[in-house]
């Protein structure tokens, strides 16, 4: 569920038939401008790919969302450059003189 909606999460938690609550069950319920403001699913509680029961609640904690500058990937190592002149053979066969 993490990096999806409020809404979205908890659709997809109960298309499978489990609940998704706020990271407090017994507490307060999660305030209105934390479900409108853009903030996304950013851990949950049991975790991806556990075995659970039927009905179980999974805990949703919100952050905030990745905004509009798209998915974040790892640095990669530069690639080594390429030499500006490469050595080309002598030739074998040709005679001077």
């Amino acid at each position: 569920m993490i990096g999806l909606s409020w809404d979205d999460a908890r659709a997809k938690l109960s298309g499978v038939s489990l609940i998704g609550v706020g990271p407090d069950p017994d507490g307060p319920p999660l305030p209105v401008d934390a479900l409108d403001s853009g903030s996304v699913v950013v851990s949950q509680v049991p975790a991806a790919g556990t075995r659970v029961a039927i009905g179980t609640m999974v805990r949703l904690s919100l952050g905030p969302g990745g905004g509009s500058a798209g998915v974040r990937e790892p640095r990669r190592p530069v690639p080594s450059p390429i030499p500006a002149r490469e050595m080309h053979p002598e030739p074998a066969d040709e005679a001077v003189g």
